[in-house]
């Protein structure tokens, strides 16, 4: 925001500075000066929504230009999609259909193993669609207002507070809205734009993001450990194999294993190998996400220097993304964001 400089230009340059409308309430606000040039955004004296000066972004070269490299990530992305669905399909079934019966022999163990898979395959599909097909929130753009006596519009002191215009939506922005480039919107809350879900992780759909990456996880160490033991167990079977290849190649070894080597075999080492690099890459992702949400502030707001939450509790911050629910129904498959049932709610009392 822009302040007076010390040593008094800035009020000398004021005098000639220019004059536009709020986009908010209409007032005219005259652009500040701010270290000797007109500060790009500033703050109206009224409703103290936040306006800027300078070039429409829309008519901009760089705006332009950044529509073919918008087209190029949503292909990018959607492959990225296709290629998710993919791994996970062909973990699920190949170790539910292929790999399992051969780690457990007795049919009750099983049977209850693939139990367990099925509840764990089924939790993981669902937060992932969920996460992907949902809209990740839209803002309220509305702009606070109430009209007096005469029938004229009046908007309270301060009821736009850190209230943004977009040029690319043409609306307002409450705080913490962000305007993403590849999805082409503003989203309430945003997060991150996901490539490997093909949307923005915003408000309405970041508890099912966690949830997923939360199931990914327990899903993909069950897998690893599972796999894991199949191949120790198994190692001495395999590598006997190759004792009559002695004196051949890294590369011909490899072409002898993939030709005599069961297929179980080879489906245990690919879902091995898949789920040791998806936990530790999620296990990432999904350390940052929470020290995010604990600190009660998105990935964008961070990088903007935004200040972190200290208002409430650890739990408080919680339940602001799964609800107010135990923490053992957080992990429930659920479609609808619980806050909006809580908003609604807070709405009708």
């Amino acid at each position: 925001m822009a302040t007076k400089n010390a040593n008094g230009e800035d009020s000398i340059l004021q005098q000639n500075a220019p004059v536009i409308y709020c986009w908010a309430c209409r007032t005219l606000v005259q652009v500040p000066y701010h270290q000797g040039k007109l500060a790009s955004e500033f703050k109206c004296g009224w409703c103290h929504a936040v306006s800027s000066y300078g070039p429409d972004p829309r008519r901009s070269k760089k705006q332009r230009s950044s529509k073919c490299a918008r087209i190029l990530t949503q292909c990018v992305s959607y492959s990225a999609v296709i290629v998710v669905v993919l791994l996970l399909s062909s973990m699920m079934g190949l170790g539910f259909s292929i790999v399992l019966p051969h780690i457990v022999l007795k049919p009750i163990s099983l049977a209850v193993h693939r139990t367990i898979v099925a509840i764990m395959s089924a939790n993981i599909l669902f937060n992932y669609f969920a996460c992907s097909l949902r809209s990740p929130g839209i803002p309220n753009s509305v702009i606070p207002s109430v009209t007096d006596v005469e029938g004229r519009w009046h908007m309270p002191q301060g009821a736009c507070d850190n209230y943004r215009f977009c040029h690319q939506c043409q609306n307002s922005k409450p705080p913490g809205t962000h305007h993403c480039s590849i999805c082409g919107k503003c989203i309430a809350d945003m997060d991150h734009h996901c490539p490997f879900i093909g949307n923005c992780v915003g408000r309405a759909n970041l508890r099912c993001f966690l949830v997923f990456l939360i199931w990914a996880l327990v899903g993909t160490l069950y897998a690893a450990v599972m796999t894991g033991r199949l191949l120790i167990r198994d190692w001495d079977e395999f590598s006997a194999r190759r004792r009559g290849f002695r004196g051949i190649p890294v590369m011909g070894l490899m072409f002898v294993d993939l030709t005599t080597a069961p297929g179980w075999f080879l489906a245990a080492g690919y879902i091995f190998m898949v789920s040791i690099g998806t936990f530790l890459g999620m296990g990432v992702l999904f350390h940052s996400q929470m020290m995010q949400v604990l600190s009660g502030r998105s990935y964008i707001s961070s990088l903007k220097g935004v200040a972190a939450d200290e208002k409430g509790s650890r739990m408080v911050r919680l339940s602001k993304v799964f609800g107010n629910g135990h923490p053992i129904t957080w992990l429930l498959p659920r479609w609808s964001d619980p806050r909006e049932r809580q908003d609604a709610a807070g709405k009708a009392f």
